[in-house]
């Protein structure tokens, strides 16, 4: 019997690179994945709604692993303010938006809670 069988995990950034591998680790070793990618934004609404919409559709969340992310391929001299605000929205506040909101989903009578939690940031 798989480790993670009966577990739901939320990816963000899942269709390729280290979110894919880990998708594909997950999904061998029990889990359902639910996996979230090449959103235009990261907001609060976003998130709001992968919660939301995995709770309807596996009526829990076990693992939140917020790994999409990117920059600008462009030298410093040439990223736009456009550029440096959608490499913000994306890396710094996709990631705490999505923590907020299964934070805040957990006071819910129905959340399952665990004693351990990683958050893990690259960039």
């Amino acid at each position: 019997m798989a480790a993670l069988t009966e577990k739901v995990a939320i990816i963000t950034g899942g269709s390729n690179g280290i979110g894919k591998a880990t998708a594909l680790r997950l999904t061998r070793d029990g889990a359902k994945v639910v996996i979230q990618y090449r959103s235009r934004r990261c907001c609060v609404l976003d998130s709001e709604e992968l919660i939301r919409r995995t709770v309807e559709k596996f009526g829990q969340i076990d693992i939140v692993i917020a790994n999409a992310g990117s920059l600008p391929l462009h030298d410093l001299a040439n990223t736009s303010e456009q550029d440096f605000n959608d490499s913000i929205d994306l890396n710094v506040k996709g990631p705490y938006f999505l923590v907020q909101v299964r934070h805040a989903d957990c006071r819910q009578p129905t959340c399952r809670r665990y004693k351990k939690k990683f958050f893990a940031a690259d960039g």
